[in-house]
């Protein structure tokens, strides 16, 4: 009797143990994280969308001019100019390379001379930089995507070139050929002619002027953005050269996207033409500069200037 109940009082101590057992594990949370499947991410309830940034970034040039006739065009690099507010909905406008310009304006780096309007100044400027390059191998790179696989010699693109910045600036007909204009001569009257074309009388007038280039005065004669030259070699001279004028700064000093020779060969860069207030500056001094005959020398019969008429 006293054995049975004894078997039974375990067996019940058993039995009541298994049940808690159970009840525990099913009372107990399960863990979560633990049954998601590997490599799923799990996102926190405080994390937010990133905000807009809250400063605009308008890259400005940082260099300044050095008169020197080989000056080329500045390297646009970040520089803050100011901090404006931004919520957190509404985005920053993002500037554009014309806001830099405008900016470049207000600076004197770039003026509003000429019979070009200001809008397409800028264009004109922003289209040149485009092209330039610092060694002779890219400019013949992108002399031949001007002027044809072949035809990019940086030595003689200045035609092509010329008429390729006017061409994507919207100041000439975009469908003329610009290898057309390659070595052109307008004493031929079919490069005559072509430029007739290029150059209608309705919207460009055209001047000759037989005087040395090194002996123009720059501040009673101009050049102005647009201005498309042909410079003509004389006596003395061994090449002749084509080119449009870029941009004109605040002091009256023009200045030319061109190809152009340099002691390590030929490249394409800005240039700064001549310089109103001292005519020992610019690269026009150079080519009618005797000891620098080896770089070429040109301009000794004078150029012509075909220019946008005023409206």
């Amino acid at each position: 009797m006293h054995a049975d109940i004894k078997y039974l009082s375990i067996g019940l101590f058993i039995g009541i143990s298994t049940t808690g057992l159970l009840l525990t594990g099913m009372l107990l949370p399960p863990t979560v994280a633990a049954n998601l499947p590997t490599g799923t991410a799990t996102s926190s309830p405080t994390t937010q969308a990133p905000l807009p940034p809250s400063t605009a970034t308008v890259p400005l040039p940082t260099s300044t001019y050095t008169p020197t006739p080989t000056f080329i065009g500045p390297t646009l690099t970040p520089t803050l100019t100011e901090t404006p507010t931004v919520t957190p909905t509404v985005p920053s406008p993002t500037p554009t390379f014309s806001d830099t310009l405008m900016g470049l304006l207000q600076d004197g780096y770039l003026s509003q001379v000429g019979p070009l309007e200001l809008r397409d100044q800028i264009r004109l400027y922003e289209t040149s930089l485009k092209y330039v390059r610092t060694n002779t191998e890219e400019s013949r790179l992108i002399g031949e995507q001007i002027n044809g696989q072949g035809y990019g010699a940086p030595s003689d693109i200045c035609g092509p070139l010329s008429i390729a910045i006017l061409q994507e600036a919207g100041i000439i007909n975009p469908d003329l050929d610009s290898h057309d204009f390659w070595l052109l001569n307008p004493d031929i009257w079919d490069d005559r002619h072509l430029l007739s074309k290029a150059f209608t009388s309705d919207r460009f007038e055209n001047t000759h002027f037989q005087v040395k280039l090194n002996k123009v005065d720059w501040s009673e004669t101009p050049l102005y953005p647009g201005d498309f030259i042909y410079i003509y070699a004389g006596t003395g001279g061994n090449f002749e050269h084509m080119l449009v004028v870029n941009r004109v700064d605040a002091e009256g000093r023009a200045y030319a996207v061109t190809n152009h020779k340099t002691p390590n060969g030929f490249i394409i860069s800005e240039v700064l033409l001549y310089h109103p207030g001292n005519p020992d500056v610019g690269i026009f001094q150079v080519w009618t500069a005797r000891p620098n005959a080896e770089l070429g020398s040109t301009g000794f019969a004078g150029f012509e200037v075909w220019r946008i008429r005023v409206p």
